[in-house]
């Protein structure tokens, strides 16, 4: 097929026609939108290895209770363990003790009074986690100690808020918890990122070693579903990524010793201009 060229004028014509469309989209209400950018920005994993990997709990409270997803060392709910975390793809605009591995500890409260449903021919195990139970569905990630920058106090890493889904391969050792905005809530906070603008948010976290501790015949086994409809009672280990469009970094403002510091070392220059001034009179 030849092509034939356009005069000046021809082009000019198009160049009007393809905006009147693109106008009249826009009029419409069909504009193009550009999907917002999403990016995996943090992650952390569990420290603790052995016998002492499985510091989650799925504990089944009874048929007249909710059934809680915590955080369970030692038989404490809600209480934090020692994890490595890492913030992603925004290291270049961090300041250097933020980057890389930081040593940090996880506390996750969550419960739900949604029974656990099963899909598949029931090969499939899903419960709502919809914030309907008694502990509030909070993971904070919080730094052992503060970062030089800031006022000497900052350690929230990233504190989430959150509904979302449990499930897994019934009889399978690693079921997942996760949820994406807008379906469910998912809300973050930190001392280091702004979340300003972002209209996507979403989390996985995976589960390892899952191990029911039920006192039946399923002791052992991997997830299952108890005769009250939630899933039995079980430990485990976990890791997580958390991913966000618009994230961005929050300018750390120094020390306040600092500043004080300096208003201190002005004193003297203070005083001697003031000599200075009395002597020339």
């Amino acid at each position: 097929m030849r092509c034939i060229p356009l005069s000046r004028r021809g082009v000019g014509f198009l160049c009007r026609v393809f905006a009147g469309v693109i106008a009249g989209a826009i009029t419409l209400g069909i504009a193009p939108v550009a999907p917002a950018s999403i990016i995996t920005f943090a992650q952390f994993q569990e420290t603790a290895t052995g016998s002492d990997a499985n510091q989650f709990a799925y504990l089944n409270n009874g048929p007249a209770a909710d059934a809680d997803l915590v955080t369970d060392p030692s038989g404490v709910p809600g209480a934090a363990i020692p994890v490595t975390f890492n913030y992603l793809s925004l290291t270049s605009t961090l300041p250097a003790d933020l980057q890389g591995q930081q040593n940090a500890t996880v506390t996750l409260t969550s419960s739900t009074t949604s029974a656990a449903a099963t899909g598949f021919g029931g090969s499939i195990g899903d419960e709502p986690i919809t914030g309907d139970g008694g502990l509030t569905d909070v993971l904070s990630i919080t730094r052992d100690t503060p970062v030089a920058e800031g006022a000497g106090s900052r350690t929230n890493l990233l504190t989430m808020t959150f509904t979302g889904q449990l499930f897994g391969a019934v009889g399978g050792l690693t079921p997942q918890l996760g949820g994406d905005s807008p379906t469910f809530t998912v809300t973050y906070t930190s001392d280091f990122l702004s979340f300003t603008g972002s209209t996507q948010r979403d989390y996985s976290m995976a589960f390892t070693s899952w191990t029911t501790t039920a006192a039946d015949a399923n002791n052992g086994l991997g997830l299952e579903i108890a005769a009250d409809n939630y899933f039995e009672s079980a430990t485990a280990a976990g890791s997580a990524t958390f991913d966000s469009s618009a994230v961005s970094t929050v300018t750390i403002v120094p020390e306040a010793a600092t500043s004080s510091s300096m208003i201190w070392a002005l004193f003297p220059l203070l005083a001697c201009r003031r000599h200075v001034t009395e002597n020339s009179r």
